[in-house]
């Protein structure tokens, strides 16, 4: 499941838990649901079933649901026109409500380009930055150097850029690689750059062949 981008209390699950016995018979079927829901959900079954089941679970007040309702109607389809101002709605309660990091990074990605909203690049750093500011992550990485790369949304700080995509390139991201090329090539250090260059499409030809949905080819 996504992790926490808020304090560590959420983190640790210290939230208050109900006693009562009915409370929580009714929170063990809410559980399954969503277990059930989301296991369809990666099975890429009919969204037009899996939206109203995760809407339910919300107002069940299952918080969980917040972030798969969210991504079924950013992804849209046949049975479920594209909502974006629905989806940052529910990404926004996913990330208030228990913190969850992904909800972070859809929002972040949301923003940074621009998807069915205008382009927020401060409010996009600032949620990179909040997750960061937890616990590392490459993609979280990955995208704030690139915007101190290239000083959007934050100020153009090469050295700063560096130390973050160095981190996401430790994790052997390709995106993270051929930005990190990049950067060599914007400080005049061209083979280098090259060389990071051919390494990144290298390893994405690599590792594609063994599955195009590793994480390592993530992009945002």
């Amino acid at each position: 499941m996504p992790q926490s981008v808020h304090d560590k209390e959420i983190r640790q699950g210290l939230i208050p838990f109900p006693k009562d016995r009915a409370r929580r018979a009714v929170e063990r079927n809410a559980e399954e649901r969503l277990e059930k829901a989301i296991e369809a959900c990666h099975r890429a079954d009919n969204a037009a079933y899996l939206l109203p089941e995760f809407l339910a679970l919300i107002d069940s007040g299952c918080s969980e649901a917040n972030y798969f309702a969210a991504c079924i109607l950013e992804e849209g389809g046949p049975s479920v026109p594209r909502d974006m101002q629905s989806a940052v709605f529910y990404y926004q309660k996913a990330v208030e409500e228990i913190g969850y990091l992904e909800a972070a990074l859809a929002l972040a990605r949301i923003h940074y380009y621009g998807i069915g909203v205008p382009v927020d690049n401060e409010l996009a750093a600032r949620y990179y930055q909040a997750i960061l500011a937890i616990e590392p992550h490459p993609i979280a990485s990955l995208m704030l150097g690139r915007m101190h790369r290239l000083g959007h949304g934050v100020h153009m700080d090469l050295e700063h850029a560096e130390r973050l995509l160095l981190g996401a390139a430790e994790s052997d991201n390709v995106y993270a690689i051929r930005e990190l090329a990049m950067l060599r090539r914007q400080q005049g250090r061209w083979i280098q750059g090259l060389a990071l260059k051919l390494k990144a499409g290298w390893r994405a030809f690599v590792i594609g062949l063994g599955n195009l949905h590793d994480p390592r080819l993530r992009q945002a």
